[in-house]
Parts: C-alpha cells; structure tokens; sequence
C-alpha cells in the first residue's frame, strides 16, 4: 500500500473517492446519494488536499483536510477505508501522512470532529460538560464499532 495525492489521481479513482463515501462511511448521517460526496471530492481538492490510500490501482481509503487560522489549523475531514481493507493499518498510515503533510503546511494544531448521535459510544445522549475528563476516560464502544477506536485495533 502507498499513500499518494487524490488530486494526481484519474477521474475514475475520484469517483471511487465519492463512492467510498457513500457504500463504506459507515455513520448513519453520512452520505446517501451520489451528488453530495463527488462535491465532497471535489472540494476537497479544490481548496484542500486529500491523500489516497492505493494498492495495485485500487482504493483502499482517503483522507483530506481542511485548513483553519490561515493554515494554522487543519481539521482531518473526512477519512474513510473500504469496509474489506479496514484493521490492517491504513488509517493509521492515512493519518500519518496527513500529518506529515499538514506539518509541511505550517499547522500547529489538527482537528478532528468525531459525532455520536445514535448510541454508539457511552458518549452519546450525555452531558459531555458534567466530568468530560471523566467520560473521556471510561469511553468505550457500545459494539457497533464507532469509527473513533480505529486506532486501537
């Protein structure tokens, strides 16, 4: 696997980019339909970046980035990994390069938004001001693999 830049990708590989999106994102809010995650793409790499995870001409994930405070700041949005590749470290490598990335951009700091609106982590439905410290500490997954513990295996 190597991590190469989307944007040097041809079309059809941005348009696996999107499909990604939608047959592989696997928050229940995330994208249904075809129109919204090719303007994603596209976006993305228009006024972002986006780094993509390849094997023999084939996809395995992406991820971009959204600048912030004059390039200060990136948030990590989005990252997906095709639901067959996924625990074998691409994230992680994903992720990796976008921070190396980012750090040759000049960021300080990297946001990450991860929502739990539907019950998946012992985060949802609570007041996160009451202990957040706390609940940070005894968060765990309530079995239906939110995508926050990919990183532990």
């Amino acid at each position: 696997m190597t991590v190469q830049d989307l944007g040097a990708q041809p079309a059809e590989l941005l348009e696996a980019a999107a499909v990604l999106l939608v047959d592989h994102f696997d928050e229940p809010g995330g994208w249904r339909e075809m129109r919204s995650p090719r303007e994603e793409v596209t976006n993305v790499l228009k006024e972002r970046f986006a780094l993509a995870a390849m094997e023999d001409g084939f996809l395995q994930g992406w991820i971009g980035g959204l600048p912030q405070y004059t390039g200060r700041v990136w948030e990590l949005h989005p990252l997906v990994v095709h639901r067959a590749c996924r625990l074998r470290g691409i994230g992680r490598a994903l992720v990796a390069a976008f921070e190396e990335e980012v750090r040759h951009r000049g960021a300080h700091t990297i946001t990450l938004g991860t929502d739990d609106h539907t019950g998946m982590t012992s985060l949802s439905a609570v007041d996160l001001y009451d202990d957040l410290p706390g609940k940070l500490a005894a968060l765990r997954d309530l079995g239906r693999k939110h995508p926050s513990f990919f990183t532990r295996g």
